[in-house]
């Protein structure tokens, strides 16, 4: 069926639902004696369009405006937003398209808008600014008009500023205004529920407007002005600072996607501190709903089947466990003859304390012979490349060589006698050359005799030994060095001692086995993909439910019985075009008509009516059922008994 067809004038405010205002009590709003909870669109096109034609910044026309508002009440709304009824500067078509000076033919257009919800019985919500640079203007076009940057908004929240005298004056303007069509002032009109101190102030993620001016703005519009309607801070999210405000009536936020955590958590923050929360735009589409994004929750399956693709070659992985392993080394370790006696107990020491490389860092010597006449020590076997060694037993035994070689270092073993005593080592000093300069005999390498006798042995080299080469490169003489000393038969004898043990501690150092060790845990490929499914399904089915926005039931369901909360209005609504040939298209993603394109809106469409029709209790019929009304695109409403007063448009 069809909307009745409006041929009277607006009815008298004795009959009209909309002599009364809206009140607010604590956290919940009132229409007389009973809870009101807001429940409709955001239209925000009503004072100025940009949609019709497209690209174009024009004044909606009468017919335009009227279907849109019965199209809303068609689908059970009880109030509208919209933000041009009341942010309209800085444009040619604006309510003030320069400082000071006023657009009549703008504010008609507003006046319809108002009369026209009036007359459909819709409440409206008006911002008076806003915090971004759109084509009806904002916070920007104020900064402008005392060519200011447009960068920084602080002067624009000086209360002292002649940036904010200037919003207070342009204003003034709107809600002093008389509306030739109902004869009363836009701050006397109960038609209108609330004014908002603006649009987003503060931007998403930011801090909102300071706390210190939304205070004074509602002082001013409650008491100077003498507005009857509520107050809201529209700033985005809640500003806590504001919160104990007085002539603040409401806070609000903007779901975009909704989430229902943080519909609870703002209307807790708004119930404690006794004020009332409205959803001031929410997004009516919340594509992360769809129960399809369920299906990242087998993620987690599908990476621990692809660990069976990885090479066989990277398992297992061994994982030694605890101090069991590190104690049944040590019993190995003596058990093969590694530390025996002293250098045993040293090895012990040594396990416990921080792995080094001693090979790479070995500790500094003390009366070690050069370079060029250390003895070459024979090297380890080759250790079997698919063993799985253990280093700490490695770098033991590095240590302990190290130890050994010191002491022959610092005269506890002579380091030229561990060549020369037939312990197997594949060295032995070269045969010393004639010498006329003998040191006498007993006199030791390290006497005042010997070191005398070595000095004499070397003589500077003339150039002419060197050929002719001048530069300084070293050129290795045809004869070879001389030996630093010669230790003698009874030196020898005089410093006999027992056989070095480092033969047989590199003889005992034998490839470690290639099977598991002891304590021990291979790690497989399939444990590595069962610990990938047990760790992520979980993460990612919390994740998904703490992240994925609510669904529009659920989100819309909590708006109407969560606690504290006064409803909320969805972005947002749109009709036809004047020919009806058409809807107006808007492109911002959240573009909605009635009853719907395609079946994924009409589906929206249907959960929007559901929850506008408990709220508003308009007794209209349940969505779906026969005889679901539809809006006519040429609203059957007698202007002629209208004042007057010529339109911009239409």
């Amino acid at each position: 069926m069809s909307l009745p067809p409006l041929t009277a004038p607006p009815p008298s405010s004795s009959l009209n639902p909309n002599s009364t205002f809206i009140t607010r009590t604590a956290s919940t709003l009132y229409l007389g004696s009973s809870p009101y909870v807001v429940a409709g669109p955001n239209i925000y096109w009503l004072g100025i369009d940009e949609n019709d034609p497209p690209g174009s910044v024009t004044y909606p026309s009468r017919q335009r405006v009227l279907e849109v508002l019965a199209t809303a009440y068609a689908m059970g709304a009880n109030t509208v937003r919209s933000t041009t009824l009341g942010v309209s500067v800085g444009c040619d078509l604006c309510v003030w398209p320069r400082l000071g000076v006023i657009n009549g033919q703008a504010l008609q257009v507003v006046d319809f808008a108002v009369w026209a919800a009036r007359l459909y019985g819709l409440r409206l919500v008006i911002p008076l600014v806003d915090n971004y640079e759109y084509y009806h203007g904002g916070i920007y076009s104020f900064l402008q008009f005392h060519n200011l940057s447009t960068d920084d908004y602080s002067p624009f929240y000086d209360t002292s500023s002649a940036v904010y005298d200037s919003f207070l004056a342009y204003i003034t303007t709107i809600l002093n205004h008389t509306n030739p069509y109902t004869g009363l002032r836009l701050s006397q009109d109960p038609t209108i529920l609330a004014w908002e101190s603006g649009n987003e102030l503060g931007g998403w993620g930011g801090s909102g407007a300071p706390a210190s001016w939304t205070a004074a703005l509602a002082q001013f519009v409650k008491s100077d002005l003498g507005a009857k309607q509520l107050f809201i801070d529209g700033s985005y999210g809640i500003v806590r600072d504001a919160l104990g405000i007085g002539q603040v009536d409401i806070v609000s936020n903007h779901h975009y996607p909704p989430y229902t955590s943080k519909l609870f958590s703002d209307a807790r923050t708004a119930l404690a501190a006794d004020k009332a929360y409205l959803a001031g735009e929410f997004d009516w589409v919340s594509h992360g709903s769809s129960p399809r994004m369920w299906a990242l929750v087998a993620g987690p399956a599908l990476l621990a089947l692809l660990v069976f693709a990885l090479p066989g070659r990277w398992f297992p992985w061994p994982i030694r466990y605890g101090c069991l392993y590190r104690e049944k080394r040590k019993r190995a370790g003596s058990a093969e003859g590694v530390g025996v006696g002293a250098g045993g107990a040293r090895q012990m020491e040594m396990a416990d304390q921080p792995e080094t490389d001693a090979e790479d860092s070995p500790p500094p010597l003390r009366s070690s012979p050069p370079p060029s006449s250390r003895p070459a020590y024979p090297e380890l076997s080759p250790r079997n490349k698919m063993s799985r060694p253990s280093y700490k037993r490695q770098d033991t035994e590095r240590a302990e060589r190290w130890r050994l070689f010191e002491d022959g270092a610092e005269g506890k073993m002579p380091f030229l006698e561990r060549i020369g005593t037939g312990t197997g080592m594949p060295f032995s000093p070269p045969p010393a050359p004639p010498s006329s300069a003998a040191p006498p005999v007993g006199s030791p390498p390290g006497s005042p005799q010997g070191r005398a006798s070595r000095l004499s042995q070397h003589t500077p080299r003339s150039p002419s030994q060197s050929g002719t080469h001048s530069h300084s490169h070293h050129i290795p003489p045809t004869t070879p060095k001389r030996p630093l000393y010669t230790p003698t038969a009874s030196y020898r004898s005089s410093h006999a001692r027992t056989p070095s043990p480092l033969p047989s501690l590199l003889m005992s150092l034998k490839p470690l086995p290639a099977e598991r060790e002891p304590h021990t845990f291979l790690f497989r490929k399939w444990h590595f993909a069962l610990v990938i499914f047990l760790l992520l399904t979980p993460a990612v089915a919390l994740l998904l439910h703490f992240l994925l926005p609510s669904t529009i039931s659920s989100f819309t369901s909590a708006l109407a019985s969560t606690p504290g909360v006064s409803g909320g209005l969805y972005w947002s609504l749109f009709g036809h075009t004047d020919t009806c040939t058409s809807y107006v298209y808007h492109g911002d993603g959240y573009w909605l008509v009635y009853p719907g394109q395609g079946g994924f809106m009409s589906y929206r469409v249907g959960q929007l009516v559901v929850w506008e029709r408990g709220v508003s209790g308009y007794g209209l019929q349940a969505w779906g059922d026969a005889g679901e009304p539809t809006v006519a695109c040429k609203q059957a409403v007698n202007l002629s008994l209208l004042p007057n007063v010529s339109m911009g448009a239409g």
